[in-house]
């Protein structure tokens, strides 16, 4: 039986919106990812996840692959933008403190490029410092979480949602 889908369904946001992630939505669409995708686990479905700690990247590919999604993992933020060409991922999770490029700038230079600017990222950190929250904010992420208070299965949720709104 699925989990009801009300405010506060996404707990860890640092924003006290707890809006549905599709409603603060504000940049363009990215690649349409066919309906059936969605009845059949995600088949096709690209998520990039950019994150330096190997335990926390693992567990998240675990819970996303377990979705049906095809999941690539960047260890540092060159490595990241490296992937993001060749791959056009659906979301990209994002670590904000990571070694050679932080998440922080490769959100700046993915919101610079034409061809990247539309990719949804969703930060998930450790750092959760006013400034850089609200610096990411501006650059439009759907959402921003601490790693110590979300799960695997929120952020599974959250994907699925945006997937969903996006074929609606």
């Amino acid at each position: 039986m699925g989990r009801p889908r009300a405010p506060g369904r996404y707990p860890g946001w640092s924003s006290a919106e707890q809006q549905p992630p599709a409603a603060s939505i504000a940049h363009p669409p990215v690649a349409e990812v066919p309906a059936t995708a969605l009845k059949t686990g995600g088949i096709g479905v690209q998520l990039l996840i950019a994150e330096d700690d190997p335990a926390l990247a693992e567990m998240y590919r675990l819970k996303f692959e377990h979705e049906g999604w095809h999941v690539r993992i960047a260890g540092d933020g060159e490595r990241a933008m490296e992937m993001v060409a060749s791959l056009a991922p659906a979301v990209i999770f994002l670590d904000i403190q990571m070694p050679r490029m932080s998440g922080l700038e490769v959100l700046r230079t993915l919101r610079s490029e034409p061809t990247t600017a539309h990719i949804p990222v969703v930060v998930i950190s450790n750092r959760a410092d006013p400034a850089a929250v609200e610096d990411a904010h501006g650059l439009t992420i759907l959402g921003w979480f601490v790693k110590s208070q979300v799960t695997p299965e929120t952020l599974a949720n959250l994907v699925r949602d945006y997937l969903l709104a996006r074929q609606l």
